[in-house]
């Protein structure tokens, strides 16, 4: 199994396991504590522990994607480093 595969396998079942979560806490708060607040605030803690998760992803994806231009740039490939490259020798023309 591929890394991708297995990688949006673990957040599909992450998902499912916070929705699960967060709707057994918010019908115990609900049910049980009566107290609906405490339900949504955890809800709500999930939610934005989820996001900070998914934004950590991203950023460990932009870096590696960065290391592997910078690495490329570095060793002459032509597929990235000159692309980069003949985009600024542009820009440079422009002004």
């Amino acid at each position: 199994m591929s890394t991708d595969g297995l990688e949006s396998r673990r957040s599909k079942m992450l998902r499912a396991f916070l929705v699960f979560l967060a709707t057994v806490v918010f019908l115990y708060s609900i049910l049980i504590a009566t107290q609906p607040l405490l339900g949504v605030f955890f809800v709500v803690f999930l939610f934005l522990a989820y996001l900070a998760w998914q934004f950590l992803g991203i950023a460990k994806r932009f870096v590696v994607a960065l290391e592997r231009i910078a690495d490329s740039m570095e060793q002459g490939d032509d597929s990235v480093g000159s692309r980069v490259g003949s985009e600024e020798v542009e820009r440079e023309r422009e002004f």
